[in-house]
């Protein structure tokens, strides 16, 4: 069953790929057994799905972990194949802004970067949902 509902992600990651003209990306999808959280999301919350990128050479890694049966109400395999190919398409744009928060003030990188993650998910998530809420419009 883990192993069907990967096929489905890729195949929606591949529909999305498409449509966003990522092309050019050379993407690599992964099935795994965890993802690593860190200490910022809670007990009740664990992430289904990452994406590293390398915007400069066009490479992607796509990780998705099958959630779990009776774990409450969960985003579709579409929206989390969405969600990451968005991460894809703003890859250049986030890589800018962590280089420039690299050469920010030591005393301020922190800060910075936690602000750039809670932004750039903010704006993924947003993105997803009026690119999911377009494609039956």
């Amino acid at each position: 069953m883990a192993d069907k509902r990967f096929r489905e992600f890729v195949r929606h990651c591949e529909k999305w790929r498409k449509r966003l003209w990522l092309g050019a990306w050379d993407i690599v999808y992964e099935p795994v057994e965890k993802i690593d959280d860190g200490p910022a999301n809670s007990d009740t919350y664990t992430s289904l799905a990452e994406t590293e990128t390398v915007a400069d050479y066009l490479n992607a890694t796509v990780r998705f972990r099958v959630p779990p049966r009776g774990r409450g109400t969960l985003p579709s395999i579409e929206h989390i194949a969405c969600h990451e190919m968005v991460h894809i398409l703003l890859a250049t744009y986030t890589d800018f802004v962590v280089s420039a928060i690299d050469h920010a003030h030591e005393s301020d990188r922190a800060q910075l970067k936690e602000r750039h993650d809670e932004a750039k998910e903010r704006t993924v998530t947003y993105l997803e949902r009026i690119l999911m809420a377009r494609r039956t419009a």
